[in-house]
């Protein structure tokens, strides 16, 4: 099995640290809630904060691309995500993502 498939622990209710993953990397479970948190930089708008209950513990991930996929799904569905990688824009780098749902 390749490293990018292998499950890499993340504490419970640990903030993902996305530049930490390899692509490839995914979990899966169930949404349980989406916080709305102010950011601690002046002049940076809200983010949200996706809270996912999977077999290994309680889960929280963010990112404005991922966000732009999970808010449209509702609290109690099944979904699985997987980490696509970096993209580069012209003004900086973001994170790219699979999201599926059941």
């Amino acid at each position: 099995m390749s490293k990018s498939k292998e499950w890499k622990k993340v504490e419970d209710g640990s903030l993902i640290q996305w530049d930490e993953m390899k692509v490839g990397y995914s979990f899966e479970g169930k949404l349980t809630s989406i916080q709305t948190m102010k950011s601690k930089e002046k002049g940076k708008k809200p983010y949200k904060v996706f809270k996912i209950e999977t077999k290994k513990g309680l889960l929280a991930c963010s990112g404005s691309n991922l966000e732009r996929k999970l808010e449209k799904i509702k609290i109690g569905k099944e979904v699985k995500i997987v980490f696509r990688g970096k993209k580069k824009t012209k003004k900086y780098k973001m994170n790219t993502f699979d999201v599926f749902v059941k």
